[in-house]
């Protein structure tokens, strides 16, 4: 679980921050940045939305399973997740499952 504190005082515009780790170098907070800061949650999860949906739609190809897509985006893509009150509100690998079932011919992909 990924936890992150962002400066919550009254008055302070943004309460969420979308934070986006690479597959690619799983752990490693260099490779991490910050997508966006947000008012609401509903925005930042808008945003981590969007950051997995543009993955996948540009690794996918044509005859692709939905299971060989969501590998490529377990090695490549990136993971973006939510900092703020609520803890863990956004699942990037269940919607990219989700994702990728939708765009290839596939009816669901089994979680790994």
């Amino acid at each position: 679980m990924k936890t992150e504190k962002i400066d919550t005082t009254p008055g302070t515009a943004a309460i969420y921050a979308v934070r986006v780790d690479s597959n690619a170098r799983y752990q490693d907070e260099n490779e991490r940045y910050t997508s966006g800061e947000f008012a609401t949650l509903e925005e930042a999860i808008t945003t981590a939305k969007r950051i997995v949906l543009d993955d996948l739609e540009g690794m996918l190809k044509p005859g692709i399973s939905a299971r060989e897509l969501l590998d490529l985006w377990w090695a490549f893509g990136e993971d973006p997740w939510i900092a703020g009150p609520g803890g863990d509100v956004f699942s990037a690998a269940a919607y990219a499952r989700q994702l990728a079932a939708a765009m290839t011919t596939e009816a669901a992909v089994p979680k790994s």
